[in-house]
C-alpha cells in the first residue's frame, strides 16, 4: 500500500484531490496577493496618497501666503479686520438691493 510508485494513475490523482487543492491555492493565495498588490499600487498610492499630498500642498501654499500677510503689527491686523467688515457689509448691501430685500 504505501509504495506510491506502484499506484494507479487515478489513485495518484485522487491523492492530489484531482488538482483541487492546487487550484484553490493558486486562485486564493496567489490571486489574492495579485489583487492586494493591484489595490495597493493602483488605489492607495495613486488615489489616497494623491489626495493627502494634494491637501498638504494646498496647506503649504496657504501657509506661505499667510506668512507674507502676517507682519506682527497690531495695526495691520486691525486694518485687515476693518477691510473684512467693510467687505461683508458691502456684500450684504449689494445682495439685499438686488434680491428685493431693500428698504
Amino acid at each position: 500500500g504505501w509504495d506510491e510508485n506502484r499506484w494507479a494513475p487515478w489513485r495518484l490523482a485522487a491523492r492530489n484531490q484531482f488538482g483541487f487543492d492546487d487550484a484553490m491555492v493558486n486562485t486564493s493565495v496567489h490571486g489574492g496577493t495579485d489583487l492586494g498588490d493591484a489595490a495597493w499600487k493602483g488605489f492607495d498610492v495613486k488615489v489616497i496618497d494623491g489626495i493627502v499630498n494634494g491637501v498638504a500642498g494646498v496647506a503649504g501654499r496657504l501657509g506661505d501666503l499667510s506668512r507674507r500677510v502676517q507682519t506682527g503689527y497690531a495695526r495691520t491686523y486691525a486694518l485687515m479686520m476693518l477691510a473684512g467688515v467693510v467687505a461683508i457689509v458691502g456684500y450684504l448691501a449689494y445682495a439685499l438691493s438686488h434680491v428685493g430685500g431693500g428698504l
